[in-house]
C-alpha cells in the first residue's frame, strides 16, 4: 500500500522534518515510484542531519550507482568508511567499481572485505576476479576454490575459476569445469564461450568454433563469442569468414580499436586490401606508428604497397622490422624496407 505509506511518512516528517530514519524511508518510497531525484534529495538531507547515519550514506551510494554516477558513489562510500572503517559493503563496492579501470587499486578494498567477511562468496568472487586481472592467477584460483567450497553449486564462481585455470594454461581442468557448468545450465553462454576459448588455447580449433557458434546462437550480440569465433576461423585460414564475423563485432562495439585492427588484418589476409586500407589509415591517424603488433604493421605494409602508397608502406615495414623478433616476419619486413627504399631512390 505505497500511497498509505507515503501519507504516514509525510505526516511524520511534518512533525520531525530532519529525522534521518524517516528521510531514508521517504527516499525508499520515492525511488520505488521512479522519482530518483527526490530520493537523492531525501538521502542527502538525512546525511546532513546525521553524518553518522550509516544506512543513509549506504542508500545514497547505491542510488548513485544505479544512476551510473560511479565516482560520486565512491566518494559517498569513502565517507562511510571514515565513520565505519570495517563496513564490508562499502569496501566491496569501492573495490568493485575501481576494478573496472584499476584492478591493482581495487585489491586493498576487496582483500579487506574478504578478510572481514570470509564467508561471503560474493566478496571472494570479486577478489578472485581482481587477482585474475592483476595476473596473480595462483591466488585467484585459491580464492575462487574457497568460494566454491562454501557454495559448490554457484556457476558464477565456477566460471571464474575456469578462467583462472585458463590463464595458468591448465586447459583440461578448465574444460572440465566449463563442461560441468553446461551440463547443469546449458544456456550459460559465458561458460560456453569460455569453453570455446579453452578448446582454442589447447589446439582443438574445430571444437572452439563449434562452441563459439553455440554461444552466439544463445546470445546473438555477444561480442566476446564473436571474437572467439573469429580467432578459430583465423587459425583455419578462413579470413573471409573471419572478416565477416569481426565486421559484426565492430557494428556492436564501434569504438573498439582492437576489433578494427583485427578486421583490417583479416580483410588484408583475404586479399581485400581496398577495404582494409581505410581501417589502417583511421587507426594510424588516431594512434600513430608503433601502435600495432609487428604482424599488423607488416600486413599494412603489404596493402599500402599494393595500393601504390610507397612511403606509407615503407614506414609500416620499418616499424615491423623494428618491433619483430628474429624470424621470417622480420626478414620479410627488412626485405620490404630494402625494396621500397630502392624504389624511392629511383633505382
Amino acid at each position: 500500500q505505497p500511497e498509505a505509506a507515503e501519507e504516514i511518512v509525510q505526516t511524520a516528517l511534518e512533525r520531525l522534518p530532519d529525522d534521518p530514519d524517516l528521510l531514508v524511508v521517504r527516499a525508499t518510497l520515492e525511488n520505488r515510484r521512479g522519482a530518483a531525484e527526490e530520493a537523492e534529495i531525501a538521502l542527502r538531507q538525512a546525511v546532513a542531519s546525521d553524518p553518522y547515519h550509516k544506512s543513509a550514506r549506504s542508500r545514497l551510494g547505491q542510488l548513485l550507482l544505479e544512476s551510473d554516477r560511479s565516482q560520486e558513489a565512491i566518494e559517498v562510500y569513502n565517507d562511510l568508511l571514515t565513520i565505519s572503517p570495517g563496513d564490508t559493503e562499502a569496501l566491496h563496492t569501492i573495490g568493485s567499481i575501481t576494478l573496472r579501470s584499476n584492478p591493482v587499486g581495487a585489491l586493498p578494498y576487496l582483500e579487506e572485505a574478504a578478510r572481514l567477511a570470509p564467508g561471503r562468496t560474493l566478496y571472494l568472487t570479486s577478489l578472485g576476479i581482481a587477482y585474475v586481472h592483476c595476473d596473480r592467477v595462483g591466488e585467484a584460483e585459491a580464492t575462487l576454490r574457497r568460494a566454491l567450497e562454501i557454495d559448490p553449486n554457484n556457476h558464477q564462481i565456477g566460471n571464474n575459476l575456469g578462467i583462472a585455470l585458463l590463464r595458468q594454461g591448465e586447459y583440461e581442468d578448465a574444460i572440465e569445469i566449463f563442461e560441468t557448468i553446461l551440463e547443469e545450465q546449458p544456456n550459460h553462454f559465458q561458460a560456453r564461450n569460455n569453453l570455446a576459448v579453452a578448446f582454442g588455447e589447447s589446439g582443438q580449433i574445430e571444437s572452439a568454433e563449434r562452441e563459439a557458434r553455440k554461444a552466439l546462437a544463445q546470445k546473438p550480440g555477444f561480442v566476446d563469442a564473436m571474437l572467439t569465433l573469429a580467432a578459430a576461423l583465423h587459425h583455419q585460414d578462413r579470413q573471409v569468414e573471419e572478416a565477416e564475423v569481426l565486421a559484426r563485432a565492430l557494428r556492436e562495439m564501434p569504438d573498439r580499436s582492437d576489433i578494427m585492427l583485427r578486421l583490417a588484418v583479416a580483410r588484408a589476409g583475404s586479399g581485400d586490401c581496398a577495404r582494409a586500407i581505410p581501417f589502417f589509415e583511421a587507426m594510424l591517424a588516431e594512434t600513430g606508428l608503433g601502435s600495432f603488433p609487428p604482424e599488423a604493421h607488416l600486413t599494412a605494409g603489404r596493402c599500402f604497397e599494393i595500393a601504390g602508397s610507397t612511403e606509407i608502406a615503407l614506414r609500416q615495414f620499418e616499424e615491423a622490422a623494428r618491433l619483430a623478433a628474429q624470424g621470417p616476419a622480420r626478414d620479410e619486413a627488412m626485405e620490404g624496407v630494402r625494396r621500397l627504399s630502392l624504389k624511392l631512390d629511383g633505382e
